[in-house]
Order: C-alpha cells, then structure tokens, then sequence
C-alpha cells in the first residue's frame, strides 16, 4: 500500500466521521411523577435514539433504541436504574409494595415476532424481572409523557412538571393505541 493511497484512507475515514458519529443521539432529561398514593417522584429519563429509513437527511427519522431510567426507590430511599433496548418506559409506580414499570417495545425485531408490546417489570431485592401480563398489574394509563419516544420534542426537554406533563399529553399526537396499556391486543409485534 502506497503512502498515498493509506492517506487518501484516512481522509475518508476522516470525512465519514461525523456522519458516522452521527447515527445514534441521546436524549435526557428530568420528569416528574404522580404515584397511584399520590407520591411524588422525579425520574432521571434518558432515551437514546437511531437513525431509522430514507437516506442520509431525506426521509429519515430518529427511532428510540432504548431507555434508562435513574430515580430513588420510595419503599427504600436507594437510587435505583432500569434499562431496556427497544423499549421505552410508560408507568413508574409503587402498587402493593412493589416498585413497578410498565414498558412498550419500540421496534419490533426479529427475536420480538409475536410477543406482546407492553411488558412489566418488577422491582426486587435482586433487581429488575420482567413479568408476564397475567402477573402484572392492573394499569391502564400511562403516567410519563406520552411523547417520550419522539426525538424532535424531547430534544428540548430539561425538566417536566406534571402540569406541563398534562398539557404536554393532551396536544400529544401520539397514536391512541398508546395512550392505554392493553396487555392482549392486535398491538403485539407481528408473526
């Protein structure tokens, strides 16, 4: 390999750089939280995002490839995470002395072929467990922002109150189906 031809390399390597770097992109911000007792919790919410269809620029949108979450336990005053690929994180709450999330599937992917979009999630001495719809409990509404999955308008979220969070939610154009957990639904990602 000549000295110009390996300089010619990295100065495309070089020019891919930014295009490259620029595939995935993290949303983060602050959100409050009413629980079913009336509670109120502030969740550390970070979404990360990728590129998803069209070519570079044209007809591409930013798909959510994941969530995390970061807020204290208010059974056990300890900071606790959650994180999911693929998923983004609908309720967080406290019912029958069980610290639950209530997540839906972003993408379905192969693996995801006839599994149900909503999963929940227990909160234990060990960690996170995901739990099957007949386990999990009877939620029906969303209690963090409805629009969560959408990288142009969380992009400017710093802080979410939960008033701004109840008008955020009603100018929400987020499909209906979304806006109620339903455990069996034609919703699950397809066979």
């Amino acid at each position: 390999m000549t000295h110009a031809s390996v300089i010619r390399r990295v100065l495309v390597v070089l020019a891919l750089g930014p295009f490259l770097a620029s595939c995935e992109r993290t949303n983060g911000w602050q959100e409050e939280v009413r629980l079913d007792d009336g509670q109120v919790i502030v969740l550390a919410r970070q979404v990360s995002y990728e590129k998803a269809g069209g070519e570079w620029g044209r007809d591409s949108a930013w798909r959510p490839s994941g969530e995390q979450l970061a807020f204290i336990n208010p059974l056990t005053g300890k900071q606790v995470t959650w994180a999911e690929p693929y998923r983004i994180a609908s309720v967080v709450d406290v019912i029958d002395g069980t610290v639950w999330i209530i997540a839906r599937q972003q993408a379905c992917r192969p693996e995801d072929r006839g599994k149900p979009l909503w999963r929940a999630f227990a909160l234990s001495a060990t960690g996170w467990s995901p739990v099957g719809p007949d386990e999990a409990p009877t939620v029906s509404k969303p209690n963090l922002a409805l629009d969560s999955a959408n990288y142009s308008k969380t992009a400017h979220w710093q802080f979410v109150s939960i008033p701004q969070k109840q008008a955020l939610d009603e100018a929400s154009r987020v499909d209906a189906r979304m806006k109620r957990i339903q455990w069996r639904s034609e919703l699950d990602c397809p066979l």
